[in-house]
């Protein structure tokens, strides 16, 4: 593996891969799962109350909260709230009936409900129970967790549940195990964040913003920052000249969508740089690259095309300062 940021992120025990809303998170997440088992770790994809996104890529159904195959040291995981809830009762009162008759009330499931940052601390100890599972010869079952995270946002809040949990409940088996996932989350050796963009205003914004408030307050080990959906140099500027002087009376409207496409094609790409040299001055960070993909439907094979970029040295950025 010659990406050496790349070795440094897949070394540890637990990634949470996340960014803005619609920058490719759940594609990432699945394209570091592809290299991870390639390299012969067992690979967990973790999914948080979604639909399960990542088993389509591998034309797979989705099994709710429960570890699925996905291919060779590879499986995937949709952690549902409700479900993450009835497990940990059951772990903790050892009796079905009895979490029955507690927790199917109308009334006490109202308050549950009610309890701000329940459904974070579930899903958030549920990683945790998976990362701390051993197989019979009592090596950990697996070797990588990697955690499409919630957008930038909420993964501020989200990442700081347990301490806020720590805060409520001061005592007890929730106060201990709040206590235990804090520690996994604020061990740089065992976790770290894979921070995800694309080249454009917006999205280059919000990840500054996570990247200076993880730095001034949070102390995550953002170990990765990736561009998702870079279009890359395609012409030079000698070249794009010469297409948009040709001219032909017999394909006048053919040469005119490709004058269009390809100074189009130009002016994203100068954009697209823009923003790309602003993050990595901004974060003074070597910045990871994943190229635009011009498909509608991705699938297993443009993951694995995205896995094998991820691999080169050379997709990456550096700040010039």
């Amino acid at each position: 593996m010659t990406n050496t940021r790349l070795h440094n992120l897949l070394s540890k025990r637990v990634i949470f891969v996340t960014g803005k809303g619609g920058v490719g998170k759940t594609v990432v997440s699945a394209a570091l799962g592809i290299v991870a088992s390639n390299i012969e770790k067992k690979t967990l994809l973790v999914e948080l109350d979604t639909e399960g996104n990542i088993p389509k890529f591998f034309e797979e159904k989705t099994a709710f909260n429960k570890p699925q195959k996905l291919g060779q040291n590879l499986s995937a995981i949709t952690i549902q709230p409700k479900a993450a809830l009835h497990e940990y009762i059951i772990l903790k009162l050892k009796f079905e009936t009895l979490y029955k008759i507690l927790f199917e009330n109308r009334i006490v499931k109202f308050f549950i409900n009610a309890v701000p940052g329940l459904n974070e601390i579930l899903m958030i100890g549920k990683i945790w129970h998976l990362y701390s599972q051993k197989n019979r010869k009592g090596e950990p079952l697996y070797d990588l967790i990697i955690v499409d995270a919630p957008a930038t946002g909420h993964s501020i809040s989200f990442l700081q549940v347990p301490q806020t949990v720590k805060q409520i409940v001061k005592l007890g088996p929730i106060h201990e195990d709040a206590n235990k996932i804090e520690k996994l989350l604020n061990n740089k050796e065992e976790t770290a964040v894979c921070l995800v963009t694309l080249p454009e205003e917006m999205p280059t914004n919000e990840a500054i913003d996570f990247f200076l408030i993880n730095k001034s307050t949070l102390n995550f080990n953002i170990e990765m920052v990736l561009v998702n959906k870079f279009i890359p140099r395609l012409f030079t500027e000698d070249e794009l000249y010469k297409l948009q002087t040709i001219s032909s009376s017999q394909y006048q409207n053919l040469i005119s969508d490709i004058k269009e496409c390809t100074q189009f094609l130009y002016n994203r790409h100068l954009l697209n740089q823009k923003n790309l040299e602003r993050l990595a001055e901004e974060t003074n960070k070597a910045i990871d690259i994943l190229p635009f993909l011009f498909t509608e439907d991705l699938g297993r094979r443009h993951i694995a095309e995205l896995a094998n970029i991820l691999l080169e040295e050379k997709q990456e950025w550096h700040s010039t300062i």
